[in-house]
């Protein structure tokens, strides 16, 4: 066990705990939270930590239980340790819903393997380098199995430059996406993309299941070339993964989960069982660098106060990151790793946002990026592209109507934003990109 994983205050009773996998022990925030926890959610939560006893689980209400880990995400956590409980006296009737439920998720996660080890086959024959992110490898890296963890999609990380042309190569594998393929060659486009933004998704159906493959090309404001000349290969279950580093791997994680609003149990567990399989072989110092250059210091220290809450892990190097205004910060987001995945309205998405930011000059440069162009500025319905001229205006007058409280469908005309000079009445895609185009909710 790594000690550097617990209080040094508590490292002469680290042995108490025979299941205790993650290196953690009892926290006062405990008490605050078993307040807020149903019973099942209890159950899981000590199931993560290795702190349960499993003859506790005879008494569980195992139909309710395997609802609540289906909608946390933790299935697979319950499922595999099937012979365990059984062992244990919980009755294989209990136990068969769950088990039969993991079995649909290890069938589509084995798709979703075949189809990630097939992709970066094809993007690599053609030159391309892409490496996984998250998904069925970070299953195989941490559990083993790539039926753990709980996923649906494939995501991969493709160089910028290299955006194009993957994209083309999915059209002409039938995968379809929504952003048009041009906009990927727009260098305005691409670079004024952040963490949230630069990504598309492409689906195809495969024997009538649709599957669905992200390309990113920016996960983290670190410079390019600091996440593609560090990568590293894991030793995982099916064969070796080439991915991101320890350092930029952690902080991806901690991003990711700061970027959906810490709602996710089972995406806060990964980064407790990453914690524990690479703390003692990660470089705090590098880790602790990319946190200052990225920014992200305060949303790391929430994430690691979470991880104090329901957990009790700590991990030495990273205390500085959890200051005071980390720890109100999770005291007030207690429930949300308990919360559905799905977010809020755009505007308390970006307002909550603003606000986990380290400082004021990160706030004003994520309202700069906010002025910028995005697809829905810059694409018109026939998945043409506008000039530069007209997304910038279009865009301004969208944030224009948001400041004055009119969030709703607005109808654009592309003359309203093009010169006589640039327009051309007789092409058949300017005059379809003339006509009033319904804006959806929910975009800003």
């Amino acid at each position: 066990m790594d000690t550097s994983l617990i209080p040094d205050t508590l490292h002469s009773s680290a042995a108490t705990y025979s299941h205790n996998s993650l290196g953690v022990q009892p926290r006062a925030a405990a008490d605050q939270l078993k307040i807020l926890l149903s019973p099942e959610e209890d159950l899981l939560v000590s199931m993560v930590t290795g702190r349960y006893d499993p003859a506790v689980f005879r008494k569980a209400d195992w139909p309710a239980l395997t609802v609540a880990a289906a909608r946390l995400g933790m299935l697979g956590h319950l499922a595999r340790r099937a012979e365990e409980f059984s062992l244990a006296g919980v009755p294989g009737s209990s136990l068969a819903a769950c088990v039969e439920a993991w079995r649909g998720q290890t069938a589509f996660n084995l798709l979703l393997a075949h189809t990630e080890k097939d992709w970066l086959g094809v993007l690599a024959a053609r030159g391309i380098t892409a490496i996984p992110l998250k998904g069925v490898s970070l299953s195989r890296i941490l559990y083993r199995s790539p039926a753990v963890r709980s996923t649906t999609d494939v995501d991969l990380l493709v160089p910028a430059a290299q955006m194009s042309t993957a994209a083309e190569i999915f059209e002409e594998r039938g995968y379809r996406s929504a952003l048009p393929r041009a906009l990927l060659s727009r260098r305005a486009f691409l670079s004024h993309t952040d963490e949230h933004t630069a990504e598309t998704v492409y689906v195809a159906e495969r024997g009538g299941i649709p599957v669905q493959v992200e390309l990113h090309w920016k996960i983290l404001p670190l410079q390019e070339k600091t996440i593609w000349n560090s990568l590293v290969e894991y030793d995982a279950e099916g064969g070796a993964v080439r991915g991101l580093s320890q350092a930029p791997y952690l902080l991806y994680l901690c991003a990711h989960l700061a970027g959906h609003g810490w709602r996710s149990l089972h995406w806060l567990a990964d980064i407790a069982a990453f914690l524990e399989k690479f703390s003692g072989r990660m470089d705090a110092a590098e880790f602790l660098g990319h946190c200052d250059r990225a920014r992200f210091r305060h949303r790391v220290g929430v994430t690691f106060a979470l991880l104090e809450a329901y957990f009790g892990m700590q991990w030495q190097p990273a205390k500085s990151l959890v200051t005071v205004r980390a720890r109100r910060a999770a005291e007030g987001f207690l429930r949300r790793p308990l919360e559905p995945a799905s977010t809020p309205g755009v505007l308390e998405v970006h307002r909550e946002r603003l606000r986990q930011l380290d400082g004021g000059k990160d706030r004003l440069r994520y309202l700069s990026r906010l002025a910028r162009p995005t697809r829905e500025e810059w694409a018109r319905e026939d998945g043409s592209l506008r000039t530069t001229a007209a997304a910038w205006a279009i865009r301004a007058r969208r944030l224009l109507n948001l400041a004055n409280g009119e969030n709703k469908p607005e109808k654009i005309v592309e003359s309203d934003f093009s010169s006589s000079a640039n327009r051309h009445p007789q092409d058949p895609a300017e005059r379809q990109a003339q006509r009033p185009l319904e804006r959806p909710r929910g975009t800003i």
